[in-house]
């Protein structure tokens, strides 16, 4: 089984040749989007402008596919860039991710628990940016953790928690995988992937209540 799923992402990769980013990145700049996110495109430092052109590409595919709708106000590619824009690279990316894995079918009933639910003129469920980043490493569930998706499934984001570690361990699968197959470059490109996951899910255990 691990061979034939090795064998799996081995062939995705190797169809995804220089031709073929170019036709798919064609098509993204034909299509229009609706965002107002990319009006943020020009501000913050090279790291940030960089996440943010990434963040661009993705809504005008999002923004033209109706199953891509973010089910959030404001969604998670805006929710990412604020983030950015207001701690950074680095942090702001952890809060955003941790928005992802929150982006879930249990999203709205988490939404309704809360002590008093705020949905959009359209329905979405409002969930701002937060006021600072903090993980309070001093939490009962954040040292949960350690074992990734755990800390969120002790504070009882349950489906959170599932969601998150399996992304996790996807992700480092993947690293491995292409690790040992010499493809370093997308080796550690998935690593870094894993290890932001990994660190969105102290911040998402150490920030359980989501009421505050």
């Amino acid at each position: 089984m691990r061979k034939n799923i090795t064998l799996f992402i081995l062939f995705i990769f190797k169809r995804i040749n220089k031709l073929s980013l170019v036709s798919f990145l064609v098509l993204l700049n034909s299509l229009y989007s609706l965002d107002s996110l990319n009006t943020s495109i020009d501000k913050g430092n090279i790291p940030q402008k960089a996440a943010f052109h990434i963040i661009g590409k993705w809504q005008i595919l999002s923004n033209n596919c109706d199953v891509l709708n973010c089910q959030f106000y404001p969604s998670c590619s805006n929710y990412m860039s604020r983030s950015i824009i207001e701690f950074g690279i680095f942090n702001g990316t952890v809060v955003g991710l941790d928005r992802i894995i929150r982006c879930n079918p249990a999203a709205i009933g988490y939404h309704l628990s809360k002590d008093n639910p705020r949905f959009y003129s359209d329905g979405r469920l409002i969930d701002l940016v937060p006021y600072d980043y903090n993980i309070r490493l001093n939490s009962k569930f954040s040292y949960y953790s350690i074992i990734p998706g755990y800390g969120r499934f002790k504070s009882g984001r349950r489906f959170d928690g599932l969601i998150s570690s399996i992304t996790i361990f996807s992700s480092m699968y993947i690293a491995n995988t292409m690790i040992i197959n010499e493809n370093y470059l997308s080796g550690s490109l998935f690593t870094v992937i894993g290890f932001l996951f990994w660190w969105s899910d102290f911040y998402g255990s150490s920030n359980y209540n989501y009421n505050l």
